[in-house]
């Protein structure tokens, strides 16, 4: 009876797993039919094939997403020691200016 609703109204599908920024799997919430997008963007259904396939692509995807990741967090860090470097050598350069004798100063009241 579940299929009877998808034949007049249509599948209701949801996006059950996201394998790439552009591949992704989708379920029928009512009939549990499930779909996903091949190599040209058509949705196609999912055999198990594609799903070896779409296996395949999220873990390659996954490595790739964490060594960029990894990439940028070590840029970010060594950014950060530069930016440290060049704090310390301000505060240097500030132990070395004249100070200024504060009893000689004049404070004016209005």
């Amino acid at each position: 009876m579940k299929n009877i609703h998808c034949v007049v109204f249509g599948h209701n599908y949801k996006v059950t797993k996201r394998v790439t920024y552009y591949v992704k799997e989708y379920t029928c919430s009512r009939c549990k039919k499930q779909l996903t997008t091949n190599g040209n963007g058509n949705l196609v259904p999912l055999t198990p094939k594609f799903k070896e396939i779409n296996d395949v692509l999220e873990r390659i995807h996954q490595n790739r997403h964490l060594k960029s990741r990894m990439k940028h967090e070590s840029d970010a860090i060594e950014h950060e020691e530069l930016d440290y470097i060049e704090i310390k050598h301000k505060v240097s350069s500030i132990d070395r200016m004249p100070t200024i004798n504060t009893e000689s100063l004049l404070v004016f009241k209005h």
